[in-house]
């Protein structure tokens, strides 16, 4: 069988050069791809939902959107040293728990909780690192079974210490819930992580 000549040898060649070529193209774009899906999800919302891209509903979704974008960034430095870490939400949800608790409503003991809550998270990433590091333990078991613990104190905590969730004002109105009920302001932590990505 011989190899394809004239227009059909082209024609093939330049088949694959410009599936090589749109190939190319998309990875070199990186993030292209994302913001056009984000700019058809923007237009899209705005025929069908268009309630949904008024400034008091950005108000209420970013705060959320920030912590999950938080979490995002570390998981990312997490899988950038070929990790993964199964721990983040179980983790995040205790450290939440305890800066609630600890700073019991009091804008002077919020410095204390803050500290508290790094305290938490710095011990259950250290578990995780003997496990993983020095015991020589599967990550995926090691980090999902601490976030499963640290779930569970985070409840444990909540029912026992935190049963009635009173931020300091100062935390509440820092966090954006204060600039959610105005339906105005982008909170801090949403220009934060934009700095930080």
């Amino acid at each position: 069988m011989s190899a394809p000549t004239g227009t059909e040898g082209g024609a093939l060649g330049r088949g694959r050069t410009l599936a090589s070529t749109i190939a190319d193209a998309l990875v070199g774009a990186r993030f292209l791809p994302v913001w056009i899906a984000t700019l058809v999800l923007l237009v899209v919302a705005a025929v069908i939902a268009p309630a949904a891209l008024r400034s008091t509903s950005w108000a209420f979704v970013l705060p959320y959107m920030t912590i999950l974008a938080i979490a995002a960034l570390g998981q990312m430095l997490v899988i950038m040293q070929a990790g993964i870490d199964l721990s983040t939400a179980g983790v995040i949800s205790l450290c939440g728990n305890v800066l609630v608790g600890v700073s019991s409503n009091s804008d002077s003991r919020l410095v204390l909780g803050i500290l508290a809550s790094i305290g938490v998270g710095a011990l259950v990433g250290l578990c995780n690192g003997v496990l993983v590091a020095i015991v020589r333990l599967n990550p995926l078991i090691v980090t999902l079974a601490t976030g499963q613990v640290a779930l569970a104190w985070s409840v444990r905590y909540n029912r026992e210490v935190a049963a009635n969730p009173n931020v300091p004002g100062a935390l509440s109105s820092w966090a954006g819930c204060g600039a959610a009920a105005a339906g105005a302001a982008i909170p801090p932590p949403a220009w934060l992580v934009v700095r930080l990505a």
